[in-house]
């Protein structure tokens, strides 16, 4: 509905101009002379907007592109699959409980009613086996040339109707009894097969074998697209390896399913894309609820579970925001080009009003040059916006190639450019608000600015000074300040009732910012600067108090870095002047002229707006490259720090690979495997279940997280951080002590990572089957495993005596006790982790150790992580997404720098007239360059040092939020990165700005004399 008013407004704008045109000849061949009389000029303000309209055009294409990259995998895995009903209890055959549709067609029928859902497709799901025939696929080995796989059967003819996605796949034939399928790409690519090979498929190998049941085969069609939602693989049935998918009629006659079993899942696709689709989930939900279908039935919505997952490090909101300032940036070029174009063209049109023209067609006269220059470089903006930002993007296509290359042994599925990517995406609507901001914005700055100049005095226009505000605009916005202020306090005053600390903060930083405007003094240069170190204290030192205990809103960090921002920027605004004597001071005691300062400083002292528009700008993008330099430097750090805490000061983590091996039953086990390993220096084992505190009789805290038994040969590193209750100190004076005691005393416990407990607390511990519901590094343990465990109804007494592994960066998060002293309900089907260290004095011992028992483990079916290859990923995958960010913002500086080119190029046609008065009074071409050069390197360094100082400031902001998460990140600055970049930007600030210092320098005087060109 936006999209349509805006293609309606924007519609009748350029009609409205163009009827204008037509009807206003003279006035638009005078536009048009404008444009032509000086090519260099007209030049200038299309680049200017043309590359400010490119940087917005390349925000938005940056936050889509990051966007589709993190919900790639979950796009790939699930597709239009938004949810799946399925039956949980009852009679079971192959794949779950199969239901017929009468059961639950009348709430599908409501979703249709509703209009909450563009697809419904009931489907036969279940877990199979296959192995290639290809003789060079082959295995050692029978059962390990078989992969569990997901084999779906669907009604073909519905598949076209089901979601957005058009699925461009022709139904499989069968041939000479053979069942033709598709598979998936990973799949394909594990089992080295192509289309037209010949796969043997097995619902339950094991059985088949025993008995010399005759294995069906059957024929690869096709490898099914990765953006198809076929590749779905949701719902376990083995889908890891891949998907097997045929039509249902073929799939019935290979596992023998009557009709009489009609389906055992419904998935549904919700109206709209992917992201408005999860958004439609909890809807759908609240009419699964509503409709009150028996309780067999199930609602499976994980996919909006792993896209809160996937938001949780809130990546979205950083790129948003550092998107939103360099839309913001590319907005102040296009302001300031356009600002600068209509007070060039002042004196002509007060010669014009002199001349008889009225105002409205004076204002005409720069709105219709406007409109050609600002169509003219929306088109070509957002075309080099996109160019741009593909080009960027395409540096990085393959970085998560390089992460994978970090690990010292190859995955099994290949972690290339096409299964896993961050490439160029845009949407249609980003391209149609980048143009409508790359033509609206320079029409609305020149129709404010040509409406000042057609008011103002024909004598003081001609005499080239700047619009005055008269009486009546000043009480005008003095009213509007009060009225923003009394609104801004009452929404602060609404935030603390509704204790939402977002609200309050718009409200109170708001409310700063305009009641020093209400005063009724005529300088409000003193009131404003008070406020805005206000604000930055406010920003930096306080939080409502209900707000205290609660984790901070990522959006409350973003307000409060818009609001440091925008206070240095007012500080520097408002106290030019202090600048200016400041360096009047500084260069007073240089060789150079006194007269040369005076004028550098005095021009951007004069044009406070102007030059506030110009350092804003620079300011902007110091800024963000501060923030994206210091905070993952200051992340990657406390990682490196954290080395010993990933596996609680052992090496490595080894667990049963989820992609096959040598499982057979000749297969050495784990405990045998390194009971042989003279590399080892000790192994620990844990068994962990999902457990909650019991808070009354009953019930249960909704807080779940793990319990780990270990057992007796369980050690600890003393490089590990450890704390116990005051009355325990003397007793434990070393992990080792900690866990001898655990051993020895039943009933006890230390917590791992995040604070589960209070020290001391005793409380009673239940079963849960309920997912991880605190974050950490232990989950990527808990996907890995991927096996669910019943619950316990026993109940476990225990008293938390302290805590070992402080730091939450770790793959043990929760509780830890002897595992004699766990009942024995609670360890059936618990999942087992193995942890070792390994020999060696220096780093490449342990590694060369590492490597040469990783082969083994491989091949026998397990995976080892070690501790030093996580650090290498982490530090991988944060300087891939860091080059990316600063890669664009690159791109924004090369917009800045073309920035103060362009203001330094139109100052030179501005000044003519100036420059040749000062040369006939004496002033030298080395004197007027040298002014030139002083003004650039005022505006340029008061944008860097206040980009790094408020960049700094957010970047403490930012981090605190991780420090609240019990993840402390101290504030780590890489000054030489910041040093080297800012002397970089600022050393080719100068050097682009040279060429027109030099050109206004060689001017003659009689040429810079002549009032008009």
């Amino acid at each position: 509905m936006i999209l349509e008013i805006l293609l309606v407004i924007l519609s009748a704008v350029i009609l409205l101009v163009l009827l204008l045109m037509a009807k206003n000849g003279i006035i638009a061949s005078m536009s048009l002379r404008n444009i032509f009389r000086q090519p260099t000029n007209t030049f200038l303000v299309i680049l200017g907007s043309l590359m400010g309209t490119a940087l917005i055009t390349g925000s938005f294409a940056m936050t889509d592109s990051f966007n589709k990259f993190i919900y790639a995998q979950i796009e790939r895995e699930y597709g239009e699959i938004d949810e799946v009903l399925y039956k949980a209890e009852g009679s079971a055959r192959q794949g779950g409980t199969y239901f017929s549709l009468g059961e639950v067609s009348h709430w599908l029928e409501v979703l249709r009613r509703e209009n909450l859902v563009d697809g419904i497709l009931p489907v036969i799901r279940i877990e199979a086996q296959v192995k290639s025939l290809k003789e060079n696929s082959q295995k050692a080995g029978l059962l390990q040339n078989y992969l569990k796989v997901s084999a779906t059967g669907v009604d073909w003819s519905a598949i076209p109707s089901f979601g957005l996605s058009s699925v461009a796949v022709p139904e499989p034939e069968e041939t000479e009894g053979v069942a033709g399928v598709y598979i998936s790409k990973d799949l394909a690519s594990m089992l080295k097969v192509e289309p037209g090979d010949t796969l043997s498929f097995s619902t339950n190998i094991l059985q088949q074998l025993a008995f010399w049941t005759r294995i069906p085969t059957v024929r690869i069609a096709g490898i099914l697209p990765e953006d198809s939602f076929l590749n779905y693989k949701g719902m376990g049935h083995g889908g890891v390896n891949g998907s097997v998918v045929m039509p249902e009629s073929q799939l019935r006659r290979l596992i023998n399913l009557s009709g009489e079993y009609e389906t055992n899942a419904i998935w549904i696709s919700n109206r709209g894309d992917f992201v408005t689709g999860v958004r439609r989930i909890e809807a759908v939900a609240a009419s699964f609820i509503a409709v009150d279908l028996p309780p067999a039935f199930k609602l499976d919505t994980t996919k909006k579970e792993l896209v809160e997952v996937a938001d949780e490090g809130n990546f979205g909101l950083i790129f948003l925001g550092l998107s939103a300032f360099a839309i913001l940036a590319g907005i102040l070029l296009i302001s300031n080009t356009f600002k600068m174009l209509s007070e060039e063209r002042q004196v002509e049109l007060a010669t014009m009003r002199a001349l008889g023209y009225k105002r409205s067609r004076v204002t005409l006269v720069m709105v219709f040059e406007g409109f050609f220059y600002s169509v003219l470089s929306a088109v070509i903006g957002v075309v080099v916006g996109m160019l741009i930002t593909s080009f960027i993007l395409g540096q990085f296509a393959g970085f998560i190639h390089n992460v994978a290359s970090v690990l010292p042994f190859e995955l099994p599925i290949p972690m290339t450019q096409e299964n896993i990517t961050f490439g160029f995406y845009i949407k249609p609507i980003s391209i149609f608000y980048s143009f409508i901001l790359g033509i609206s914005i320079p029409l609305v700055v020149i129709f404010y600015t040509s409406f000042r100049n057609a008011k103002m005095n024909i004598v003081d226009s001609i005499r080239g000074l700047p619009p005055a505000w008269d009486q009546t605009s000043r009480k005008r916005f003095q009213v509007l300040w009060v009225v923003m202020a009394v609104v801004c306090v009452l929404v602060s005053a609404q935030g603390w009732r509704i204790r939402n600390e977002l609200v309050f903060s718009i409200g109170i930083f708001g409310a700063s910012f305009f009641l020093p405007l209400c005063l009724p003094v005529k300088d409000k240069r003193w009131p404003v600067t008070l406020a805005c170190f206000w604000v930055i204290g406010l920003s930096m030192l306080y939080r409502p108090s209900y707000a205290l205990h609660e984790l901070p809103n990522p959006w409350v960090i973003l307000v409060k870095g818009v609001a440091i921002l925008f206070s240095c920027l007012l500080l520097v605004i408002f106290n030019l002047k202090v600048f200016e004597s400041l360096l009047k001071s500084v260069f007073s005691h240089s060789r150079l002229s006194k007269g040369v300062t005076k004028i550098a400083i005095a021009f951007p002292s004069k044009n406070r707006t102007r030059t506030g528009l110009t350092i804003s700008m620079y300011t902007l993008v110091v800024f963000i490259v501060t923030l994206i330099s210091i905070i993952p430097y200051s992340e990657e750090k406390v990682i490196r720090k954290s080395r010993d805490s990933f596996f609680i000061g052992n090496d490595l983590l080894i667990f049963r690979s989820p992609f096959g091996g040598n499982t057979g039953q000749s297969a050495p086990s784990l405990t045998e495997i390194l009971a042989t390993r003279p590399e080892l220096s000790s192994v620990s084992v844990l068994r962990s279940v999902r457990v909650q505190k019991v808070v009354t009789e009953e019930a249960s805290s909704s807080l779940t997280f793990s319990l780990y038994a270990f057992n007796k040969g369980f050690s600890v590193s003393d490089a590990v951080s450890w704390t116990v209750i005051p009355s325990l100190k003397d007793e434990i004076v070393s992990p080792g002590d900690l866990i001898a005691y655990l051993i020895a005393h039943p009933g006890t416990g230390v917590q791992s990572g995040f604070g589960y407990f209070e020290p001391g607390e005793e409380a009673s511990l239940v079963g849960s089957t309920g997912s991880i519901s605190r974050g950490g590094f232990a989950d990527m343990q808990q996907m890995m495993t991927a096996r669910k465990t019943a619950a316990s109804t026993d109940q476990f007494p225990i008293r938390v005596i302290g805590t070992l592994n402080e730091n939450p960066i770790s793959m043990v998060q929760g509780v830890l006790s002897y595992e004699k002293h766990v009942p024995d309900s609670f360890l059936k089907g618990a999942q087992t982790t193995t942890f070792a260290s390994v020999k060696g004095a220096t780093a490449g011992e342990k590694s060369a150790a590492v490597k040469s028992l990783s082969d083994e483990l491989l091949s026998s079916g397990y995976l080892p992580l070690y501790a030093d290859d996580i650090i290498k990923v982490i530090s991988a995958m944060i300087e891939g997404i860091i080059g990316i960010l600063r890669s664009f913002l690159y791109f924004g500086m090369v917009v800045g720098i073309a920035g103060i080119a362009i203001l330094m190029f139109r100052a030179l046609y501005e000044r003519k007239r100036i420059i040749g008065m000062l040369k006939a009074i004496g002033y030298t071409k080395t004197h007027i360059f040298q002014s030139f050069f002083i003004e650039t390197s005022f505006i340029v360094l008061i944008g860097i040092v206040l980009g790094v100082v408020a960049g700094i400031l957010t970047s403490q902001q930012f981090l605190s939020v991780l420090n609240f998460a019990e993840l402390e990140i101290p504030l780590s600055i890489p000054w030489g990165l910041l040093f080297t970049v800012c002397g970089v930007f600022y050393a080719v600030s100068l050097a682009v700005t040279f060429f027109p210092s030099y050109m206004a320098a060689r001017i003659p005087p009689a040429e810079a004399l002549r009032f008009f060109e």
